[in-house]
C-alpha cells in the first residue's frame, strides 16, 4: 500500500522486493518471484546507491535465472557500494569461488581482514581460512580460524573447519579437541563424530574408538564409514590381543569385525577397501587355535538375512577370506597389497590341507 501511495519511496520498494524474494516459492502469492524482480529493479533505479538492492538482484540471477555472469556484475556493484556489509561480502567472495576466479577473492579477504578489529569479519575469517586448507597451508588457516572463533566461539563450523586444519597438519591432539568441541555444539554432525572415532584410532584409543563408531550407528545404523570403522579397529585390537597371547578375546574381535564389514559391503558392495578388510578378518584366524568361528550367514548363503549366523570352520573361514580378496582385486585390478594378501591366504589353505 506504501508502495502504491508512494511510487518513488525507494525504501518502502525495497522493503516490498525483499519480502517477495523471501516469498518467491509461495503458493499463496501468484508470481512472487517475477514481482518482486520487478520490484528490485525498481528499488534499485529510485536509490542507485544503496547495496541491498543490488545483492538481491545477484541473489535472483544467480539462483532463479542462474546466470552468473550477471549475478556477479549485481555484486560487484553492491561490493563497491558497502565493502563492509557482510551479506554482501559472503555473496561477491562465494560466487567468485564457484567462478574459480580465486585471485579476485582472496584479494577481497585479505582487504578485509587486514582492517577487521580483533572479534569481527567472522565471514572473511572463515573463508580465508576454507581457501587456506583448500590450498594445503593449515599453520595460515588456523589462525585465520582462530580469529573467527574470536567472533563468535559457539559456531561449530568454524570449529569444524579449525578441526580440519589441524588434521591436515597433523596435529592429531588438537584436531580432536576442536572435533569434540564441535560435535558438543551439534551432537547430529556425523562428520564430527566419525573424525573423532577416527582420530581416536589412529591414536591407537582402538576401545574408545570402537565406543565412538557405535555410537555414530546409533544415530544412523547403515552409516558405511563407521561401519568400516568398527571392522577396521576391530581387526587391530584383535592383533593386539593375539601380540598379548589372549586368542578368545582375539577370535570375539575378528567375528564382530566380520559381523560389522559385512554389513558395510551390504550397503557398499562397489568399495575394494571393505572387501579388503572382510579378507583379513578372515584370514588373520588362521593364527589362532579355535577352529569353528560364527559369522554372518550371508557369507556363506548370499540369499540367507544378514542377521542369521553360520558356524564355519577355519578352512571355510578362509576361503571366504579368498573370495573377499578376490571380490577386492576385482574392483581394483592394480592393488598389489591386496594380490600379494590374497597369495598368503592362499597359502595359510595348503599348510591346513597338508
Amino acid at each position: 500500500n506504501i508502495v502504491k501511495g508512494e511510487p518513488t519511496d525507494a525504501k518502502a520498494t525495497l522493503l516490498l522486493g525483499k519480502v517477495l524474494w523471501q516469498l518467491r516459492n509461495s503458493k499463496e502469492i501468484e508470481n512472487a518471484m517475477q514481482d518482486g524482480f520487478t520490484t528490485l529493479l525498481k528499488a534499485a533505479k529510485l536509490d542507485p546507491y544503496n547495496c541491498e538492492s543490488f545483492l538481491y538482484l545477484g541473489y535472483f540471477y544467480n539462483t532463479v535465472q542462474q546466470d552468473t555472469v550477471k549475478a556477479r556484475r549485481c555484486f560487484q556493484k553492491a561490493y563497491d557500494l558497502n565493502p563492509g556489509n557482510e551479506e554482501v561480502g559472503s555473496a561477491f567472495v562465494d560466487l567468485l569461488m564457484e567462478l574459480k576466479e580465486e585471485p579476485q577473492s582472496l584479494k577481497i579477504l585479505e582487504i578485509v581482514t587486514n582492517k577487521a578489529a580483533a572479534g569481527s569479519a567472522k565471514w572473511a575469517w572463515l573463508r580465508l581460512g576454507l581457501y587456506q586448507i583448500k590450498h594445503e597451508n593449515p599453520t595460515m588457516a588456523i589462525m585465520s580460524l582462530q580469529s573467527a572463533l574470536r567472533a563468535d566461539t559457539n559456531d561449530c563450523h568454524v570449529w569444524e573447519c579449525l578441526a580440519d586444519a589441524y588434521l591436515q597438519r597433523g596435529s592429531l591432539t588438537a584436531s580432536l579437541k576442536a572435533f569434540t568441541r564441535a560435535s558438543e555444539l551439534d551432537p547430529q554432525s556425523l562428520y564430527c563424530l566419525y573424525q573423532v572415532a577416527n582420530i581416536k584410532q589412529t591414536l591407537g584409543s582402538l576401545t574408545e574408538a570402537i565406543q565412538e563408531y557405535k555410537h555414530i550407528l546409533d544415530k544412523s545404523d547403515n552409516y558405511v564409514p563407521a561401519l568400516k570403522g568398527v571392522g577396521e579397529s576391530l581387526i587391530l585390537l584383535a592383533k593386539r590381543n593375539l601380540s598379548r597371547c589372549l586368542d578368545g578375546l582375539a577370535k570375539d574381535n575378528f567375528e564382530e569385525a566380520i559381523g560389522s564389514l559385512t554389513r558395510a559391503a551390504s550397503q557398499r558392495p562397489d568399495l575394494s577397501c571393505l572387501w579388503k578388510l572382510l579378507g583379513d578378518a578372515s584370514t588373520f584366524t588362521y593364527c589362532l587355535s579355535a577352529d569353528s568361528f560364527s559369522i554372518p550367514s550371508k557369507l556363506v548363503d548370499k540369499g540367507s538375512h544378514e542377521n542369521l549366523l553360520k558356524n564355519v570352520t577355519k578352512a571355510e573361514l578362509l576361503q571366504i577370506g579368498a573370495r573377499c580378496y578376490s571380490q577386492a582385486v576385482r574392483i581394483l585390478q592394480d592393488n598389489g597389497s591386496v594380490w600379494h594378501d590374497l597369495s598368503v591366504n592362499l597359502y595359510y589353505q595348503s599348510q591346513l590341507t597338508t
